[in-house]
């Protein structure tokens, strides 16, 4: 299991808390600082079975000044995986990816290991 975030995030330390006092063995890794590539990033949004737009991080201040609420409904998936992979910060967090299952957000990662 690969837990996938920012390690300064405050949710993304709680779900790493939280998966470490129920005993699951998992890496983690900052994109930060491991920048997922374009290929990772699709490889994610395939296996999350999710809309793209459910990959960005809404509350985001990259996301609001560059207005992509109102492009992201009209962005082609390339695009969007361009901009997740140059920008990192655009991507939602935290993500766990267990083999073939991706995880997006705590509510949903918690909902599903706890």
């Amino acid at each position: 299991m690969e837990l996938i975030g920012y390690s300064k995030c405050s949710t993304c330390q709680q779900v790493k808390k939280e998966l470490e006092a129920r005993g699951y063995n998992f890496t983690f890794r900052d994109y930060t600082k491991d920048v997922l590539t374009k290929s990772e990033i699709a490889e994610l949004y395939k296996l999350s079975k999710l809309e793209i737009k459910k990959l960005f991080n809404t509350n985001g201040k990259i996301y609001k000044e560059n207005n992509y609420k109102d492009q992201i409904n009209t962005m082609s998936i390339d695009h969007a995986l361009e901009l997740l992979a140059k920008n990192p910060m655009l991507i939602k967090r935290p993500i766990v990816k267990n083999g073939d299952e991706v995880f997006i957000s705590k509510k949903v990662i918690l909902d599903k290991y706890l």
